[in-house]
């Protein structure tokens, strides 16, 4: 299977949240990944303007996997300066999404899949299975400046274990949504106790609670390319 990894490191978040795509990483997920598939890791660290490239790179895999901002929508190139037009930023909307034909989508990003995902695996689009959160990724309540730390390590191992047991057991698509729930919720409650902030319980339910499969649920995550 061939893998294409969009990752933001345009800012603090991304690059720590989804810091297991980093080969340098105690919980790196990339020799797990690069076993039995051709991976490639697109790691964004500059602003551009036209995502051309990009779009013709996803239509070379197999499986996309999106480590980004997004909306409701849209997946976003990276989001800088929130205070400009939305519009700057989106890699990925209903106009495009055509590229994701016959595509496995894991989009580690905020909201996307409640109209993009939906939009995505419907047949006039043909995405085969788009795994993604109805809502916001959230890591930060209000009260949560001195366990930022813990968040991201959080969000990191559970992306990491995830793709691990999905690769080793050739589970489905739903089952590997369940799987990353369950890994969610272990980190989340480890997280806690670590950070000592009961506060962050409800941060991280809404998050756990809107992740969701669609399209093809019973395919294999990983070989069914």
């Amino acid at each position: 299977m061939n893998i294409y990894v969009y990752w933001n490191r345009n800012d603090n978040d991304c690059t720590k949240i989804f810091h297991c795509m980093s080969p340098n990483d105690k919980d790196s997920v990339v020799e797990c990944l690069k076993e039995e598939n051709l991976l490639d890791i697109k790691r964004i660290y500059q602003p551009f303007s036209d995502g051309s490239h990009i779009l013709e790179a996803i239509k070379k895999n197999d499986m996309i996997i999106f480590m980004t901002h997004g909306t409701e929508d849209s997946i976003l190139k990276y989001r800088n300066k929130p205070d400009r037009e939305l519009s700057e930023y989106i890699l990925l909307d209903k106009s495009n999404a055509k590229v994701l034909k016959d595509k496995v989508v894991l989009a580690f990003c905020c909201s996307s899949a409640k109209v993009l995902g939906r939009y995505c695996v419907a047949p006039e689009t043909g995405c085969k299975a788009y795994v993604g959160f109805e809502e916001e990724i959230v890591y930060d309540n209000g009260k949560a400046l001195k366990s930022r730390h813990f968040i991201y390590e959080s969000y990191k191992k559970a992306f990491m274990k995830s793709l691990q047991y999905a690769v080793k057991h050739k589970c489905t698509v739903e089952e590997y949504r369940i799987k990353l729930i369950q890994f969610m919720r272990k980190e989340a409650a480890n997280a806690i106790f670590l950070a000592h902030n009961n506060t962050l319980h409800n941060m991280y339910s809404g998050t756990i609670e809107g992740l969701v499969a669609l399209g093809n649920v019973g395919m294999k995550l990983f070989g069914d390319a």
